[in-house]
């Protein structure tokens, strides 16, 4: 019999390439080196480029910006903005090396529990979940998890190279590269929810691959990190004012170190290269209680600056921002309040999606005085306390360019209810007389009782809004459950983090038949 690979090299390209084009990078890497004829047929898939304040990231990203082929395929830069954590207590004190026997000077206290935490986690994302692939593969990596002392070591080294790399400004300088070497760059992501979960990442970057198998680690989160540090700590100001010393300020700025980077260069590299394509800079938090410090709207500062830099050049179509709030209600909510936010959204006549997020589920805003009438998407009042009638009359506003609305995580003033806002809608909206191709597609998510925004988990409305507002199918917001919630049967659940754990809104009963979740469940990663 001949060897699979002559088969293959004799089947029509154009099918070659269709199944190689259901591979994972990793699979076509090995197929690449089986022979010459599947290597031409067989390429990467490479559209996007991890960075961060790790050599091995910033290697490959370098490494890709000096490939002649490679470097030509890139549309996104990802910028990991969430740091490995020195520790959580003082150097020296008993909480950090603690007085658990389990613990010596060779690991302190808080590193070993936290990863003891991470199991427990894990297994309370996974609930009474069936054994799926992606859950099988992460028991084995519990199972084969390092011993502390040896996790702390490597975790140590990690942050060695991660001080290093700070300190040399290395991560800056290949960013400021990549931005001269990628042609067909569309979009900039800022996110601190790489690491996802432990053993479940959001993105696998060079960096995490090249992890140990079972490295079990205090997952970072970056910026506001409330589950970090314990006991939130409210944004400070981002300039200095009465009792706000210019070191605050800058220790406040570095905890957002990645941002102020990326805003700074990318606003010099618009500046001194007009034909650049880069049109769209995203913050994206996943549903995380996380994200930039709100005081950067306060007032005028360099941050601020080149942000609305970046907003006002020709051509660029869409920004989402994902603002840490908590706190602020007691400053009169300064940081809407000013208009800085309003001013650098309405100076974007291009902007064809805006998208913007707190971590506050009581923020009472006015649309008008964020989000400007010239936007052609409106996505991610989230989460807002709104008053119905403000968010008729700014759809109403918005022009027929609009393609895409999302309403989600919103609570309302007055007995409004969703329920009601979608029979507003459809009733003075109008947009069922549009074409087709031309309807705005509505979305809404809704968060899992008792599963909070951390869990990166939501209740998802698409085709029941689309039918309803545009065909024949009911109101999905059903009285007897009340206005602000579906019933069983309507929506699909999806988890930010785990692909895989998307399922239909079902009673227990009905998931365990449909073979989502164990009726002999056990609790536990088996």
């Amino acid at each position: 019999m001949p060897p699979l690979t002559d088969n293959l090299i004799h089947l029509p390209t154009e099918l070659l390439v269709s199944v190689w084009s259901y591979l994972p990078n990793r699979d076509i890497k090995s197929l690449r080196l089986t022979c010459s004829a599947i290597y031409a047929t067989a390429r990467l898939r490479l559209d996007g480029v991890f960075i961060s304040a790790n050599p091995r990231n910033i290697d490959v990203f370098r490494a890709i910006a000096d490939h002649d082929t490679f470097r030509k395929e890139i549309v996104e830069i990802i910028w990991d903005d969430a740091h490995l954590a020195e520790s959580r207590h003082d150097e020296g004190s008993d909480l950090y090396y603690g007085l658990n026997p389990r613990y010596s000077v060779e690991c302190p206290w808080w590193y070993g529990e936290e990863c003891r935490e991470n199991i427990g986690d894990l297994w309370g994302r996974k609930g009474s979940d069936i054994n799926r692939p992606d859950h099988e593969a992460r028991a084995k990596q519990v199972a084969a998890q390092l011993p502390v002392t040896e996790s702390w070591a490597y975790y140590r080294k990690l942050l060695h190279q991660q001080t290093e790399v700070v300190l040399s400004h290395a991560d800056a300088d290949a960013f400021a590269y990549g931005l001269q070497r990628f042609p067909s760059l569309r979009r900039i992501t800022v996110t601190p929810a790489t690491h996802g979960f432990t053993f479940c990442p959001l993105y696998e970057t060079p960096m995490i691959r090249a992890f140990p198998y079972g490295f079990n680690y205090p997952i970072p989160r970056g910026w506001r990190a409330s589950a970090d540090i314990g006991p939130f700590h409210r944004p400070r100001p981002w300039v200095e004012e009465a009792g706000i010393s210019r070191g605050e300020v800058e220790a406040e700025k570095r905890k957002w170190r990645g941002f102020s980077i990326v805003t700074r260069l990318l606003a010099q590299h618009m500046r001194c290269q007009s034909q650049h394509r880069i049109s769209e800079f995203v913050v994206d938090v996943h549903q995380l209680s996380t994200g930039l410090n709100c005081h950067i709207f306060d007032q005028p500062c360099d941050e601020y600056d080149n942000l609305a830099a970046i907003l006002r050049q020709p051509g660029f179509r869409r920004v989402d921002l994902a603002l840490t709030i908590l706190g602020i209600e007691n400053e009169d909510w300064r940081s809407y309040r000013h208009g800085y936010l309003e001013r650098a959204l309405g100076n974007a006549t291009g902007l064809e999606h805006v998208s913007l997020t707190t971590d506050v589920e009581d923020l009472t805003a006015d649309m008008e005085e964020i989000y400007p009438h010239n936007s052609g998407s409106l996505e991610f009042f989230v989460p807002f306390l709104v008053q119905q009638a403000d968010v008729l009359a700014f759809l109403a506003a918005l022009p027929e360019t609009l393609r895409s609305v999302e309403l989600s995580f919103l609570k309302f003033l007055d007995d409004g209810s969703y329920r009601d806002l979608m029979d507003g809608m459809r009733q003075t909206m109008g947009w069922h007389k549009r074409a087709v191709a031309a309807r705005p597609a509505v979305s809404i998510a809704l968060y899992i009782m008792p599963l909070t925004p951390d869990d990166g988990r939501a209740l998802w409305l698409t085709k029941e809004l689309s039918d309803f507002l545009y065909g024949d199918g009911p109101n999905p917001f059903r009285t007897e459950w009340g206005p602000n919630w579906v019933s069983y049967g309507t929506g699909v659940m999806r988890d930010e983090f785990e692909p895989a754990h998307e399922r239909p809104n079902e009673e227990h009963s009905e998931l365990i038949r449909l073979g989502y979740l164990d009726e002999n469940h056990q609790y536990g990663l088996e």
